[in-house]
C-alpha cells in the first residue's frame, strides 16, 4: 500500500511502519533471501558501510548482501523510521543465526532520486 507523507512515496511495511520505498524494496528483498534485489534498491553508485568494511556499487552490495545471508540466515522486522531531507533511520528488530539474536539494530539510509545511496548499518 503506498501512501503520501511529506510528499514522498512510502509503503507500509508487514509490520505496518510506512518507509519510503527504497527501504520498504530494501527490507522486502532481505527479508526475501535475495541479494540481487537488495543492490537494485541501491543508486548504481551506492555505498554500503557495515561491519567496518565498505562496499560500493551494485555488484559489491549484492556480493555484500550474499554473504551477510549465508552468514547469519537473518530477516527484518521494522519497528519505527524517522526522517526527512532524504535521510531515515530505520529502526528494526534483526533475527538469525548470529550471538544475542533478536537485536534491535538502526539502519541509517541516504536515500535519492535513483534509489538508497548510503547504508550504515549499526545498533
Amino acid at each position: 500500500m503506498t501512501v503520501q507523507s511529506g510528499g514522498s512515496p512510502r509503503e507500509a511495511s508487514q509490520s505496518g511502519v510506512p518507509l519510503p520505498k527504497p527501504v520498504a524494496d530494501y527490507v522486502a528483498a532481505t527479508n526475501a533471501h535475495d541479494p540481487d534485489a537488495i543492490a537494485r534498491a541501491f543508486a548504481a553508485d551506492g555505498v554500503v558501510h557495515d561491519e567496518s568494511k565498505v562496499h560500493r556499487g551494485q555488484a559489491e552490495i549484492a556480493g555484500w548482501a550474499r554473504d551477510t545471508m549465508n552468514r547469519y540466515r537473518m530477516t527484518v522486522t521494522p519497528v519505527s523510521v524517522t526522517g526527512k531531507d532524504g535521510k531515515s533511520v530505520l529502526t528494526a528488530r534483526v533475527e538469525g543465526d548470529f550471538p544475542g539474536s533478536p537485536i534491535d539494530l538502526k539502519f541509517n539510509f541516504e536515500l535519492g532520486e535513483d534509489g538508497i545511496r548510503s547504508l550504515k548499518v549499526g545498533t
